[in-house]
C-alpha cells in the first residue's frame, strides 16, 4: 500500500503540470476505465486484468501521449461500510484508483500503468452503479471545478464478467435492484452528467440457469444481455458506444487493447448502404459509402476502393465524383480529409438474370489513408426469385388413324416449369369409350408399373376404369412421363372418334386437362354385283365348262 500510495503521488504531481502546460489539441477525451473487482473473478484472472490495463495504457500505439487524452481509474466491488476486512474504514463500494490524468508523455503512462498493477482485489459483490455514480459525480467535479470542459468528448470504458447483484445499503444479493440501479446510473451520467458514451467488455461471461435461481437471485436481463444493453452513445451518429467480448480472461489484454484504441486512435469511420436489401433478377441496386474523419488529426492520400459483387455488372455512368473503374473494381483518390470532414460516394449496379433464388450479393467499400489501418464497410442484398407455380403437359397417342383390335400407346409428358416446387402432383386417366385397357401396361418414366394399388407409383382401378399416377413432389425443373395401352374394341363404326384425357393436379396449381384422339377408319368396300351382272357371269362361267368337256371327248 505505501508504494501504491508513492505512485499516486507522483501521478498527481505530473497530472496538475501537464493540465496546466498543455494547450488543447483539435480533439482531447476524457477516458474514465470502470474496472471489475468483484469475487467473481479470481486472483489469477484479476492479475490479468490489471497486467491487461497497464499494457495498454503504457502503449503509446494505443493511449496517444500527445495531450489530447486523460485517464481516470475506478475500481468496484468493495466491501459495505458495515462489514469487510476492515469494517467502516473504506473504501466503500467503489473507489478512484487514479484521478483524470492528462497523457502527455511515456512517464505519465508508466507511471498510470504501475499504479494499476498495485491495486489489490476488493473481492467482494459487484456494486456496478456505484461505479457509475462516482465516476459521473467526479466529471461534473472536475468541469465545475475547470480541471476539465464538458465540450471535451468524455468516455465511460467498463470491463466485467457479468450483471450487478448489490446496491448501496443491502443486506443481501438483489440482483433486478441491482442491474435497475446500473442502467439508471449510466442514463443519469449520459442526460444528466456529461458523459458521451458507454463503451462495455464482456469477459468470460457465465450462461445463467435462471430456472433453479431463487426468487432473490432472478433478475433479467442475464449477463450477456445485461452488458450488450450496458453500451450506450449520446451521439450515435458521430461516436457509436459498442459492446465487445472475450471469451476467457486470456484473451482480456489483446481485447482491452483493441478496445482503447478503437476509442482513442484516429481512425475513418465508414458506412455503406445498399438500395434494396432484398431484389430480383435484372434489378438495379443503389451502393452508398459514406465516410468521416471523427478524431483528432488531419488525414492524408485517403483513398476508398469498392469491388463490384460478383453476379452484378456496372451501370455505365453511375459512378460519382470522379471514381474510375478498372478490373471490377471502382477507385476514389479522396487526397487529404480534415478532422471532422465527411463525403458520400455511390455506384449502380444491375443484377444478372441467371443468379438462383437465394443468392446473396455482398458489396465491400475499403478506405485507407497514411495514418490509418485500412477499414471495411459491407452491404448485403438477397435474391429472392418469386416463387412461379405453373405445370406444363402435353398428351400423345402413337396413331391418328387406326382400325378395331389395333393397340393405341398414350403418353402425357409433364414438366414443373414454375420456380416452386409443386406438391402431391397426381395423373388421373379413364379409359376411353370404345376401347379396352391392355392389364399392366401402365409406365412411368419408362419404369413399368402394376395395376394393384401397391408401393410403386401407379394404380388401375377396373370399378371405374380409371388410372391414376401420384407422382408426389416436383421441383422446379423436374419432369417426367406417364404412358399406358389399350385396344379398339372389334365393330367399331368406321369413323368414331376415340378421345383420350388426361387431368394433372398439384396443391398449388388449377387441374390441367390434356387429351388426344383417333379417328377409327372405315372397313374396306366389297363390290355389289347387279343381277344383269350375275347372268353374264354364269353365262361366262357355263361356257368355259362346255369347252372343257368337249377338249376331253377329243
Amino acid at each position: 500500500m505505501k508504494r501504491r500510495g508513492i505512485l499516486l503521488a507522483v501521478v498527481l504531481v505530473i497530472a496538475t503540470i501537464a493540465l496546466a502546460g498543455v494547450s488543447t489539441a483539435a480533439e482531447e477525451v476524457d477516458l474514465f476505465l470502470l474496472m471489475d473487482g468483484s469475487n467473481s473473478i479470481s486472483p489469477e484472472d484479476y492479475t490479468i486484468q490489471l497486467e491487461g490495463y497497464a499494457s495498454a495504457i503504457s502503449n503509446s500505439s494505443v493511449v496517444p501521449q500527445n495531450g489530447n487524452i486523460s485517464l481516470c481509474v475506478i475500481m468496484f466491488g468493495y466491501f459495505p461500510p458495515f462489514r469487510g476486512p476492515n469494517p467502516f474504514s473504506g473504501p466503500y463500494y467503489a473507489n478512484i484508483e487514479v484521478p483524470l490524468t492528462r497523457i502527455t508523455n511515456q512517464t505519465v503512462a508508466n507511471s498510470i500503468a504501475d499504479t494499476i498493477l498495485a491495486i489489490p482485489q476488493p473481492k467482494d459483490h459487484t456494486p456496478m452503479a456505484e461505479a457509475f455514480i462516482l465516476a459521473n459525480e467526479t466529471l461534473t467535479d472536475y468541469v465545475a471545478r475547470g480541471i476539465t470542459s464538458s465540450n471535451v468528448r468524455q468516455i465511460i470504458d467498463i470491463s466485467s464478467d457479468g450483471r450487478p447483484n448489490w446496491i448501496r445499503d443491502g443486506l443481501y444479493e438483489v440482483p433486478q435492484a441491482a442491474v435497475d440501479a446500473t442502467y439508471k446510473a449510466r442514463d443519469d451520467a449520459i442526460f444528466k452528467g456529461c458523459f458521451d458514451e458507454v463503451n462495455v467488455l464482456g469477459v468470460d461471461i457465465k450462461e445463467e440457469d435462471q430456472t433453479r435461481a431463487m426468487p432473490y437471485n432472478y433478475a433479467e436481463p442475464y449477463n450477456r444481455d445485461f452488458l450488450v444493453r450496458l453500451n450506450y452513445s449520446l451521439e450515435p451518429t458521430n461516436h457509436s458506444g459498442f459492446y465487445m467480448e472475450a471469451p476467457t480472461w486470456k484473451e482480456f489484454p489483446e481485447s482491452i487493447r483493441e478496445k482503447i484504441r478503437r476509442e482513442l486512435v484516429p481512425s475513418l469511420s465508414i458506412s455503406k448502404e445498399v438500395s434494396k436489401r432484398v431484389c430480383n433478377r435484372s434489378d438495379v441496386l443503389s451502393y452508398t459509402i459514406t465516410y468521416r474523419n471523427d478524431d483528432n488529426v488531419d488525414l492524408t492520400e485517403v483513398v476508398l476502393t469498392d469491388k463490384i459483387p460478383a453476379g452484378t455488372s456496372l451501370v455505365p455512368d453511375s459512378i460519382s465524383n470522379g471514381g474510375v473503374e478498372g478490373d471490377s473494381e471502382i477507385t476514389w483518390d479522396i487526397g487529404n480529409l480534415p478532422i471532422g470532414d465527411s463525403g458520400t460516394q455511390s455506384f449502380n449496379v444491375t443484377v444478372h438474370g441467371y443468379l438462383l433464388n437465394g443468392t446473396i450479393l455482398t458489396n465491400t467499400a475499403t478506405i485507407d489513408s497514411n495514418e490509418t489501418e485500412p477499414k471495411n464497410a459491407s452491404a448485403v442484398t438477397t435474391v429472392i426469385v418469386q416463387k412461379t407455380f405453373k405445370l406444363s403437359a402435353y398428351k400423345v397417342v402413337d396413331k391418328s388413324f387406326a382400325s378395331p383390335n389395333d393397340t393405341l400407346s398414350y403418353t402425357v409428358q409433364y414438366s414443373n416449369s414454375g420456380t416452386g416446387t409443386l406438391t402431391d402432383a397426381v395423373i388421373t386417366d379413364t379409359i376411353p369409350a370404345n376401347t379396352t385397357y391392355v392389364l399392366q401396361s401402365m409406365c412411368l418414366n419408362d419404369d413399368t408399373l402394376t395395376d394393384a394399388a401397391d408401393s410403386d407409383n401407379g394404380t388401375y382401378y377396373p370399378v371405374n376404369d380409371t388410372l391414376i399416377w401420384d407422382i408426389g413432389t416436383l421441383a422446379p425443373g423436374d419432369k417426367g412421363a406417364a404412358s399406358f395401352k389399350v385396344t379398339i374394341n372389334a365393330f367399331v363404326p368406321g369413323g368414331t372418334i376415340i378421345r383420350n384425357t388426361a387431368i394433372l393436379t398439384t396443391n398449388e396449381t388449377e387441374p390441367i386437362n390434356k387429351s388426344a384422339i383417333t379417328k377409327v377408319r372405315q372397313p374396306s368396300e366389297v363390290p355389289l354385283l347387279l343381277p344383269v351382272g350375275i347372268a353374264i357371269l354364269a353365262g361366262l362361267l357355263s361356257l368355259v365348262a362346255l369347252i372343257g368337256m368337249k377338249g376331253r371327248r377329243r
